[in-house]
């Protein structure tokens, strides 16, 4: 028994292969190259070539929120994601800061005005009149004792003083010069305070504390950050060696730089979907040429929209070139980050030679079509213009009302 049941086994599988073989070749021949379904009359109509791209929703304005100045963080009143209207506080910087080096300045600005002045009016400053005062006391001084000690070497000829009398007289003359080359050598530099280098500088350093002190007087005004305009907060994130990619704090007592990016404030009424397209097709697209947008996460919405921006560097990634597509009915269900579909029409052509672009196949590097009206199916070379998603234009090998086959059997697509 179990023989002959395994024979039966082999009669009923061997019995559906011939079934299975017998229906293939029955439908190849009902649907074989001729069949009407397959068969195709080259016909004219119009034809649009569009690019099909995908990308995300951005905002087409942003702003980027900076410290102007060197402070602490007092207060920072927002987060990420929040929505705030143009003019609104942002963050409050530590005023107390600010005020201390202000007075500083303040200071350094006023000596340095005080001195300014006074090198400007140097011949008539207490130490320039002093000093002067002081060299004309010691040269009259030098003068007398000259005279006095001439005289009294006169006198001693005429033995009429001692010779420690002419001693002592030429004393208080070595004296008398010693105080006038003194006299003379702080003359000289109380003079050169007052000269033109000693100007330059003073002017330089008045320069230099007008400006410190006007940048902290102006540092007052921007202890306030505010929005540059109505948008959704973002939090500038920065690259961290061993933390990979860390949110900026904006905590209490935090430093800040004059300069550094704090958040950016994303103008969401202006949106943009931003795809990439490729170097072979970015040349046949320019600016406010009409766009279709789809949302995937918003199926029932249909959208219009333009180009905008069409970069002029490739991408880092390969030949491919951001361009932006602003929508001109943006939801306000969009959100930044969400995926779109673009389509932009790029050439239409109407009353022109079409066919399938099922129909077409190429071998050896020539497009071309199996043309019916024989036995047996021909390939037939033609010319391709544009195309579109489901035909293709033939400019050259073809006449209105032939025929051809719409689907290239496997055999023939394979070369046969």
């Amino acid at each position: 028994m179990p023989k002959i049941f395994t024979n039966k086994k082999f009669l009923v599988a061997g019995g559906l292969v011939l079934i299975l073989l017998l229906f293939l070749l029955w439908g190849r021949k009902t649907r074989g190259p001729t069949g009407s379904h397959q068969v195709y009359t080259v016909e004219t109509g119009d034809i649009a070539a569009k690019l099909h791209l995908s990308g995300t929703i951005q905002p087409l304005y942003s702003a980027d929120v900076a410290s102007l100045i060197d402070a602490r963080i007092k207060e920072a009143l927002v987060k990420d994601g929040d929505r705030v209207e143009e003019g609104q506080l942002l963050i409050r910087l530590s005023e107390e800061d600010l005020i201390s080096k202000l007075e500083t300045d303040r200071s350094k600005y006023l000596d340095a005005k005080v001195k300014l002045t006074d090198v400007l009016n140097w011949e008539n400053s207490p130490t320039y009149v002093n000093s002067k005062s002081q060299l004309e006391t010691a040269r009259l001084e030098f003068e007398e004792k000259d005279k006095t000690y001439n005289q009294n070497v006169q006198l001693y000829k005429g033995k009429a003083i001692s010779k420690q009398d002419l001693d002592n007289s030429r004393l208080e003359l070595e004296r008398a010069k010693a105080n006038l080359a003194g006299a003379q050598a702080q003359f000289a530099d109380v003079v050169a305070k007052g000269n033109q280098d000693a100007v330059q500088k003073a002017r330089s350093d008045f320069i230099a504390m007008e400006i410190a002190f006007q940048m902290s007087q102006a540092a007052l005004a921007h202890k306030e950050i505010l929005a540059p305009y109505t948008g959704v907060v973002s939090i500038k994130r920065q690259s961290s060696t061993l933390m990979g990619q860390v949110e900026k704090s904006l905590s209490e007592n935090r430093n800040v730089t004059a300069g550094e990016i704090l958040m950016t404030i994303d103008d969401q009424t202006h949106l943009t979907v931003d795809v990439q397209v490729d170097e072979f097709d970015v040349f046949r697209v320019h600016l406010d040429q009409p766009a279709s947008i789809t949302i995937p996460a918003l199926p029932q919405e249909k959208f219009t929209g333009k180009v905008v921006s069409i970069s002029a560097m490739s991408s880092e990634t390969g030949n491919t070139y951001n361009v932006r597509c602003q929508l001109d009915n943006p939801s306000p269900l969009l959100k930044v980050g969400m995926s779109g579909h673009v389509e932009i029409p790029l050439e239409e052509k109407k009353g022109v030679l079409l066919v399938p672009v099922s129909a077409l196949v190429k071998r050896q590097g020539q497009y071309g079509v199996y043309l019916l009206g024989g036995k047996e199916p021909r390939f037939q070379p033609v010319q391709v213009g544009i195309t579109s998603d489901t035909s293709a234009e033939i400019t050259q090998g073809l006449a209105s009302g032939q025929n051809i086959l719409r689907y290239i059997p496997v055999g023939l697509a394979e070369g046969g």
